[in-house]
């Protein structure tokens, strides 16, 4: 058979696959505390709901409705230090518990706060054990900028890239 010479343009290439698509980043769950108590949903796992007349935030679990989680920052309280120390097995008063926390030269950690010119009793040395918050370490101490509010640090974590573990 003879070869038939076409002047036809030559063939399409076919089309590029498209890119897959992208993760769609965290959408916060936002309203007002009236609207979250009027529909009570039931998050889902680690779904974050913002309150946006409380400036508080609650992560879903999938389990629970809205109305019954706790919010962050403020989960339920558990057992102290000293409840942890009688459950494995001790005996004694707080101030027994408190004597067995001693340190390499003999001395408890509320006779070294007492050394680094503190003042106070062991109820005084305890209050100063409470910490800041993640909002108040993420403002003072990573971002350092005191005029930051919650909102910033909301839009912060929201705008973060994260990685399921």
């Amino acid at each position: 058979m003879a070869k038939v010479n076409c002047n036809c343009p030559p063939p399409i290439p076919p089309m590029p696959k498209p890119p897959a698509p992208k993760k769609p980043p965290i959408q916060f769950k936002r309203g007002t505390y009236r609207a979250f108590q009027n529909v009570n949903p039931v998050l889902f796992e680690g779904q974050p709901a913002f309150e946006i007349d409380t400036n508080r935030m609650k992560i879903g679990n999938g389990i629970n409705h809205y109305l019954d989680l706790p919010y962050i920052g403020e989960g339920h309280d558990g057992k102290s230090a000293y409840e942890l120390w009688i459950d494995a097995g001790n005996e004694g008063s707080v101030e027994d518990f408190l004597n067995s926390l001693v340190g390499e030269d003999g001395k408890s950690t509320y006779e070294l706060w007492l050394d680094l010119g503190n003042e106070g009793t062991i109820a005084d040395f305890i209050e100063t054990l409470v910490g800041p918050s993640a909002y108040e370490v993420w403002r003072d101490d990573y971002m350092k900028d005191p005029s930051l509010d919650v909102h910033d640090f909301v839009e912060y974590l929201c705008s973060y890239s994260w990685v399921n573990f």
